[in-house]
């Protein structure tokens, strides 16, 4: 993934990519390995966009838990936005779930899986949003799970809260966001 980036770039992210990189950014990341899953929510744009955030997370980290992943790394936010999600995490644990499952943050620019994720999600807003469906077509196949959190609008339109990250499991069980290999 490193090599996609241009001279100066600091990581790839969708929204600063012109239509041709995303086209090149989206055939790399299809040539990669199957990827796990695909966690999303449909919302109104900018409504409870962290409520949304954590819904998605409590579905990624349920499919992590099952896949007896024991570390995930966040896109680090902000200091307090970071804190809320480790406290949001220790809130499941206090509660019985996803014990053992722990979480750090990473910049973007540290941790190229997210570029990934962050590519999937691109595509998958593309489609929803925009109606563009043309880098979602190249990408879907790899999918094995698409997930839209039970609370999404189940209208096609708005917006979109989802979570990048990256885990770890035992052996060569890893994963980005929605990317594993």
């Amino acid at each position: 993934m490193r090599e996609l980036r241009l001279k100066g770039q600091i990581k790839l992210h969708w929204s600063d990519e012109s239509a041709s990189r995303r086209r090149k950014i989206v055939h790399a990341v299809a040539e990669l390995e199957p990827i796990t899953m695909l966690v999303a929510h449909l919302s109104d744009p900018a409504k409870k966009t962290e409520r949304f955030r954590r819904l998605c997370l409590e579905r990624i980290y349920s499919e992590l838990h099952a896949m007896k992943v024991c570390r995930a790394t966040l896109e680090t936010r902000t200091d307090s936005q970071d804190k809320r999600d480790v406290a949001h995490l220790v809130s499941l644990q206090n509660k019985g779930v996803f014990q053992g499952l722990r979480i750090e943050h990473k910049r973007g620019g540290d941790e190229p899986l997210l570029w990934i994720a962050d590519t999937l999600l691109g595509a998958f807003n593309a489609r929803k949003r925009d109606g563009d469906s043309s880098y979602w077509s190249i990408l879907e196949k790899t999918l094995d799970t698409n997930v839209v959190t039970a609370q999404s609008k189940s209208a096609s339109g708005g917006g979109l809260a989802a979570k990048k990250c990256v885990w770890q499991g035992p052996a060569s069980q890893s994963a980005v966001g929605l990317y594993a290999r």
